[in-house]
């Protein structure tokens, strides 16, 4: 679980700083978004990062909707209904070096991330599409 302690921007007091949550008050579909950096002196060949709702655990054998793996910089986000009342979410990393050494995130706001924004306040699910992953796009 990344242990953000800095808010940058909460309107409703929503977020926990003793259990690095985000608690939201008023229920609804929230786009989650997060991102961390890896700047570890060591030979990491493996990160993930995720967003995981409730008491799921993001890692090497446990993946979310909102889930990003690549070398040195990872995005995830996802599109959650959360209940207002008992429903929170956690921005998690994962890391795995050859060697063993500890992987090290880049401790600022600006390579190191995790936010949402509440979306609408009524049922939207007919209008969200995960299912269709047959898109390709040409580099």
């Amino acid at each position: 679980k990344i242990l953000f302690d800095v808010v940058h921007f909460d309107t409703t007091n929503d977020w926990d700083q003793t259990n690095y949550q985000y608690n939201p008050s008023v229920a609804g579909y929230y786009h989650f978004y997060m991102q961390w950096s890896e700047i570890s002196l060591g030979d990491v060949f493996d990160i993930i990062g995720g967003i995981g709702k409730g008491n799921s655990v993001i890692n090497n054998v446990n993946v979310s909707s909102g889930l990003g793996r690549k070398r040195l910089v990872v995005y995830a986000e996802t599109i959650l209904f959360m209940n207002g009342d008992d429903d929170y979410v956690r921005a998690w990393a994962w890391g795995s070096s050859e060697n063993g050494s500890t992987v090290t995130l880049q401790g600022n706001g600006r390579s190191t991330f995790f936010g949402g924004h509440l979306i609408t306040r009524r049922d939207s699910s007919n209008f969200l599409d995960f299912t269709n992953s047959g898109k390709n796009y040409n580099q």
